[in-house]
């Protein structure tokens, strides 16, 4: 989901209504009413987005996809003479739109060639001329061979109607024609009819909308107004396929209501996962750790198990995987059932990692591939390097940090593709993975490098933090953790760069405060610091917007979740509100 909602150009008027669009479909989308995808599926990139990371969110999304993928563009559109459709991005140009652009052909061909295993492939443009997408006339309605001349596919290929795979395109006017954000309106007009629609539903139309439903009711609103006329370009059936669940003919399930809730949990060690509604937590001292998974929504108890020393926890596919020093378990996440138990020599603090159907194990020296399902063995390496901190998987890659620098080894083989050496002074680096960019944080430097060459973008330098920076990143930007170490010669801070140049946007002094972590989430950035308060501030200026004191002092960095911020204490688990900060009533546990 990508909406643009400012722009340098002058000719370029500010959008604001397109961010805010794309942000809402993806709520939409994420709603178990709607479409119920899980919240790690939908993607939604900012007025920072270049057309590199565009396109590397496509592609690495496009190739885990076996089922339906949907792209969503809104913006500037602009359109050369050879009648070509960009989409203007921040930097666009408006009298050169080959500069600071993304061609829609490029697009189209990521997506195609990275979701070849799709069975539906939707895009819905938001733009002026986004009917060059399709390049036919709102006029007329379309053959077979209109369509496959749009959707560039030899007229031969075209099965029958009974064919239910391939693509459709959405677009909110003709090749000729502007789109409009009515004035004072929060959303794009197209766009706003799309979610009017995905909200209310359609009645007498079932249980479930299809693409064309929706573009049925959309088109007819919008030329009834004297609009420009949606157009829709769907190869095979592929538009009558593609549903939604519609609200206005099922009843509606209860709403889940989501209050603050702070639940007794004690631990000697910190670590906090929040996944698909549940929380899972470290429970019990050093000679009795074990795991607790609570309702996310509730904070009630669902179920315990007992593992060794030095555990980790990761999750997903409907599967949770803990950790001791000597195994790695496989639970199922409903149950807390054990599936598989994967044993292994003697290790201090294994990391876990878990992707594309495999959890990957690095330990003392070596690093291995479990198939999620059964357990097995797919590789073992041995790497002779110990790891530092979590590891991340994309674009076929997994990235392990080591002292040092990152360790890249091939997800399928466990092939050493490279080693991304830092200096000889930067130990043991806080690292964070977006798109094709590794970001680490080292005491008072931070270094964005190329995933795929380990090449320098920059660098960003402060005389302040005396301790690592641990990098959090989101679409537009990289907000660092300055912690002074209780050095009251230097200062403590919470600092946003921006992603693309490492240039400061703002910085926050935080009073000498030990920051543990942060998180961001829908705009807002969150911090839990040792004094026992948990902060917000908005992630554009750094205004802060409310603060939460938890009576708890030894706070876990937060996770953010469904409306909810996700606090550990050595205690408790805390459950906020995200927009406010409320906190439960401590006379309830």
């Amino acid at each position: 989901m990508v909406g643009i909602g400012t722009y340098t150009h002058p000719d370029l008027v500010p959008l604001p209504a397109a961010a805010t669009g794309a942000a809402q479909l993806a709520a939409l989308l994420r709603d178990p009413t709607v479409w119920g995808l899980p919240a790690d599926h939908v993607t939604v990139l900012g007025t920072g987005a270049s057309a590199e990371q565009i396109l590397s969110a496509v592609r690495d999304a496009a190739k885990q996809v076996t089922d339906t993928l949907l792209v969503y563009f809104a913006g500037h559109g602009l359109r050369d003479r050879d009648e070509r459709l960009y989409l203007a991005l921040a930097h666009a140009d408006a009298d050169h739109p080959q500069v600071g652009t993304l061609l829609y052909r490029t697009l189209r061909d990521v997506l195609r060639q990275s979701g070849h295993r799709a069975r539906y492939r939707l895009t819905v443009l938001d733009c002026c001329y986004s009917g060059l997408a399709g390049a036919m006339s709102a006029t007329t309605i379309p053959t077979r061979a209109d369509l496959a001349h749009a959707l560039e596919e030899p007229t031969a290929e075209l099965g029958e109607d009974t064919d239910d795979h391939g693509d459709v395109v959405l677009t909110s006017a003709p090749p000729t024609r502007r789109s409009f954000v009515p004035p004072g309106a929060a959303l794009p007009e197209f766009t706003g009819e799309l979610i009017s629609v995905l909200q209310h539903g359609i009645t007498g139309a079932g249980t479930a909308l299809s693409v064309e439903d929706a573009w049925r009711r959309i088109r007819r609103r919008l030329r009834d107004r004297g609009s420009p006329e949606p157009q829709q370009f769907a190869q095979n059936t592929v538009a009558r396929q593609v549903r939604f669940h519609n609200r206005a003919g099922i009843d509606t399930p209860p709403t889940v209501t989501r209050r603050p809730w702070r639940k007794a949990c004690a631990s000697w060690h910190l670590l906090l996962m929040v996944k698909d509604g549940t929380v899972y937590v470290g429970e019990g001292d050093v000679g009795n750790a074990g795991f607790v998974a609570l309702d996310a929504a509730s904070g009630s108890r669902l179920w315990t198990t007992s593992i060794g020393r030095g555990g980790a926890i990761e999750a997903g596919e409907g599967m949770a995987y803990v950790s001791s020093s000597v195994s790695v378990c496989a639970l199922d996440a409903a149950t807390g059932a054990e599936r598989w138990t994967h044993r292994m020599p003697y290790c201090s603090r294994p990391e876990l990692a878990c992707k594309n159907g495999a959890i990957y194990i690095n330990r003392d020296g070596v690093v291995e591939a479990l198939d999620t399902a059964t357990g097995r063995e797919r590789w073992t390496r041995a790497t002779g390097i110990q790891p530092f901190g979590p590891m991340a998987v994309g674009d076929g890659a997994l990235y392990a940090p080591v002292d040092g620098g990152v360790l890249v080894m091939d997800t399928e083989t466990g092939t050493r593709l490279r080693t991304l050496n830092l200096p000889p002074s930067v130990t043991r680096p806080h690292m964070a993975l977006w798109g094709r960019t590794i970001y680490l944080g080292h005491h008072q430097r931070v270094y964005a490098l190329e995933a795929s060459t380990g090449i320098e973008r920059w660098t960003y330098h402060t005389d302040n933090g005396a301790y690592g920076m641990l990098p959090t990143v989101s679409s537009e930007a990289i907000y660092l953790n300055l912690r002074n170490g209780g050095d009251r010669n230097r200062i403590a801070a919470l600092v946003a760069l921006d992603a693309a140049t490492g240039r400061e946007r703002w910085a926050h002094q935080l009073d000498n405060r030990i920051f543990h972590g942060i998180a961001v989430a829908d705009g807002i950035v969150y911090g839990s610091a040792s004094t026992g308060y948990v902060y917000a501030w908005d992630a554009a200026t750094g205004t802060q917007r409310w603060a939460s004191y938890l009576v708890d002092w030894n706070l876990s960095p937060p996770v953010v979740a469904d409306g909810l911020v996700y606090i550990r204490s050595e205690k408790h688990v805390h459950a906020l509100d995200a927009a406010t900060g409320e906190r439960p009533e401590y006379g309830r546990s």
